[in-house]
Protein backbone atom coordinates (compact mmCIF):
# COMPACT_ATOMS: atom_id res chain seq x y z
CA UNK A 1 0.00 0.00 0.00
CA UNK A 2 2.78 2.44 0.87
CA UNK A 3 4.31 1.95 -2.58
CA UNK A 4 1.06 3.04 -4.26
CA UNK A 5 0.53 5.95 -1.88
CA UNK A 6 4.01 7.23 -2.68
CA UNK A 7 3.45 6.78 -6.42
CA UNK A 8 0.24 8.77 -6.18
CA UNK A 9 1.84 11.58 -4.22
CA UNK A 10 4.77 11.66 -6.67
CA UNK A 11 2.30 12.50 -9.43
CA UNK A 12 1.23 15.70 -7.67
CA UNK A 13 2.01 18.74 -9.82
CA UNK A 14 0.77 21.58 -7.63
CA UNK A 15 -2.33 23.73 -7.26
CA UNK A 16 -4.36 20.63 -6.45
CA UNK A 17 -3.61 18.71 -9.63
CA UNK A 18 -2.09 15.33 -10.27
CA UNK A 19 -0.73 14.14 -13.59
CA UNK A 20 -2.15 10.76 -14.46
CA UNK A 21 0.83 9.83 -16.59
CA UNK A 22 1.05 10.80 -19.36
CA UNK A 23 -1.65 13.49 -19.20
CA UNK A 24 -4.16 15.40 -17.12
CA UNK A 25 -7.76 14.34 -17.48
CA UNK A 26 -11.18 15.02 -16.02
CA UNK A 27 -11.41 11.90 -13.88
CA UNK A 28 -8.13 12.45 -12.06
CA UNK A 29 -9.87 14.78 -9.60
CA UNK A 30 -12.01 11.87 -8.44
CA UNK A 31 -9.34 9.23 -8.38
CA UNK A 32 -6.58 11.27 -6.76
CA UNK A 33 -8.33 13.98 -4.80
CA UNK A 34 -11.56 12.46 -3.54
CA UNK A 35 -10.16 9.02 -2.81
CA UNK A 36 -7.04 10.51 -1.24
CA UNK A 37 -9.19 12.69 1.01
CA UNK A 38 -11.47 9.78 1.98
CA UNK A 39 -8.55 7.46 2.65
CA UNK A 40 -6.89 10.14 4.77
CA UNK A 41 -9.93 10.72 6.95
CA UNK A 42 -11.02 7.10 7.30
CA UNK A 43 -7.64 5.38 7.66
CA UNK A 44 -4.57 7.46 6.95
CA UNK A 45 -4.74 9.98 9.80
CA UNK A 46 -4.54 7.16 12.31
CA UNK A 47 -2.03 4.87 10.59
CA UNK A 48 -0.08 7.05 8.13
CA UNK A 49 -0.42 10.66 9.31
CA UNK A 50 2.37 12.03 7.12
CA UNK A 51 0.75 10.72 3.94
CA UNK A 52 -2.72 11.75 5.09
CA UNK A 53 -1.47 15.27 5.70
CA UNK A 54 -0.01 15.46 2.18
CA UNK A 55 -3.26 14.27 0.55
CA UNK A 56 -5.28 16.74 2.59
CA UNK A 57 -2.99 19.66 1.74
CA UNK A 58 -3.17 18.76 -1.95
CA UNK A 59 -6.96 18.65 -1.74
CA UNK A 60 -7.06 22.10 -0.15
CA UNK A 61 -4.94 23.54 -2.98
CA UNK A 62 -7.58 22.49 -5.50
CA UNK A 63 -10.32 24.77 -4.17
CA UNK A 64 -8.70 27.87 -5.67
CA UNK A 65 -8.97 26.66 -9.25
CA UNK A 66 -11.19 23.59 -9.73
CA UNK A 67 -14.45 25.57 -10.12
CA UNK A 68 -12.92 27.30 -13.14
CA UNK A 69 -12.46 23.99 -14.93
CA UNK A 70 -16.17 23.91 -15.67
CA UNK A 71 -17.05 27.60 -16.05
CA UNK A 72 -15.09 30.78 -16.67
CA UNK A 73 -16.73 32.47 -13.68
CA UNK A 74 -16.16 29.53 -11.35
CA UNK A 75 -19.90 29.35 -10.55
Amino acid sequence: MVEYIEKSLDQYRGEGWYNDSPAYDFYSMWSFQMYGKLWSELYGERHYPEYASAFQANFSDLSDNYPYLLMKTGR
